[in-house]
């Protein structure tokens, strides 16, 4: 979002929290099912799994935060991603989707630290959620105050106090 376009709707957002979820959740269970497949390289399996996680965890991350302009938007696939593997991973017959073992755990390691630096590394343009809250209670800022200023105060974030505005002249 540039200087003087009007912010996405609640409606748009809330689509994007949704289509984002979905997207993080269905390609965790791509990813997983794919990560007993690839190509060999001499005795070395080449992922597909792998590579799905490493490649599109960052990408649907950095699509949150395009869409939403929040961290929150751009966590939310990571988060649901999370989720979907915890489902596969949390049956009662003890199947394990991925299986426990190298290839499944660089999926799960290499997915995980992928999506979270790119939700850290990514810029947003807005608070938390954009939906009008923010889930840590920080007061709203005006636009051209910098964080930690007081919601109404100088953008330089310092007040100036009576005794530093220098002498009056007159009574």
């Amino acid at each position: 979002m540039t200087t003087g376009e009007r912010p996405p709707g609640r409606v748009f957002l809330a689509a994007a929290y949704l289509v984002l979820v979905v997207l993080g959740a269905t390609l965790a269970a791509i990813g997983a099912f794919l990560v007993p497949a690839g190509p060999r390289v001499g005795s070395f399996l080449v992922s597909f799994g792998v590579i799905v996680a490493l490649v599109t965890n960052p990408g649907v991350a950095v699509l949150g935060a395009r869409l939403t302009g929040t961290r929150l938007g751009a966590g939310a696939p990571l988060l649901a991603w999370l989720v979907m593997l915890w489902l596969l991973n949390s049956r009662p017959e003890g199947d394990r989707i991925p299986a426990f073992d190298v290839k499944g755990g660089i999926f799960l390691i290499g997915g995980v630290l992928a999506g979270a630096v790119a939700v850290t590394l990514v810029r947003t343009e807005r608070g938390v959620t954009a939906l009008g809250f923010n889930l840590l209670g920080a007061a709203a800022r005006t636009p051209g105050t910098k964080p930690g200023s007081p919601p109404n105060g100088p953008a330089d974030g310092h007040a100036k106090s009576p005794e530093s505005a220098g002498p009056r002249n007159g009574p």
